[in-house]
């Protein structure tokens, strides 16, 4: 059985929300986003041509997470994270839909519960299947952006290795993209899809920033200012917060 199949099979009531997607990237990166859009790069990993998004978090990978103290008189090392409704996705552009982060999976950091000896597509499933999933899995869209995983449920013997992973909480071996949903595309994604730009304080006058505001009216800005908590947390803890904080406010 694939995981598609599995959750397919439930009958469970999905009726949460649907939440935004984000793709999340360094402000010197997001220059060209700004006036293009995102546009597939790439994967070495996967030989394809790929937009990575993240289904109601934003998610960079630790290579983004430069201590604040680090980055203070640098703006190009600031995160920025874009906001998409999944509806804006094709469903024939969609690589995958995955319950955790590819590039930790095929780096073999999930074991030893997850292998990358094995076909990462088996366990993809569809957009239309991401509520019953979090349903079954997190019971709540509060539970999902938290990562609090639903205790206790039957899961076929197949994916008993991915609940056990869902559930491990050893902090300093998985960080939270294991709980988070990933979504690649073939699809070049462009400045009026933009539903939400989520940038530091700092950016707010930048030109490029104040241009984009300006040609789409309707983005709604979300700003993270690092000077909240400490210097000694990553920025992309800061902006997380942000994003977690308006969708508890506004679509929960």
């Amino acid at each position: 059985m694939q995981f598609h199949e599995y959750i397919d099979s439930l009958t469970i009531e999905d009726d949460l929300t649907s939440l935004p997607i984000f793709h999340t990237t360094l402000f010197e990166n997001a220059i060209d986003i700004f006036e293009h859009g995102v546009s597939p790069v790439y994967c070495d990993k996967l030989s394809e041509y790929l937009v990575y998004l993240f289904y109601g978090r934003s998610s960079l990978s630790k290579d983004g997470l430069t201590r604040v103290d680090f980055i203070k008189e640098d703006e190009l090392r600031l995160a920025v994270s874009f906001g998409f409704d999944i509806s804006s996705l094709e469903e024939s552009s969609i690589n995958s839909v995955l319950p955790f982060d590819s590039g930790a999976y095929i780096t073999n950091r999930y074991n030893p519960y997850l292998f990358k000896t094995e076909n990462i597509y088996n366990y993809s499933f569809r957009t239309n299947q991401i509520k019953k999933y979090l349903v079954q899995f997190f019971g709540t869209n509060e539970n999902y952006i938290e990562g609090v995983i639903n205790q206790y449920i039957h899961v076929p013997t197949e994916f008993d290795a991915l609940y056990r992973l869902l559930n491990d909480r050893t902090t300093d071996r998985f960080d939270t993209r294991v709980r988070t949903i990933e979504i690649s595309t073939k699809q070049q994604l462009y400045p009026r899809d933009f539903k939400f730009l989520c940038i530091h304080l700092r950016l707010k006058r930048n030109p490029y920033v104040r241009k984009l505001l300006e040609t789409y009216k309707e983005i709604i800005p979300i700003y993270y200012d690092t000077l909240e908590i400490g210097h000694e947390q990553g920025m992309y803890a800061f902006l997380q917060m942000k994003i977690k904080d308006y969708i508890r406010e506004n679509l929960l």
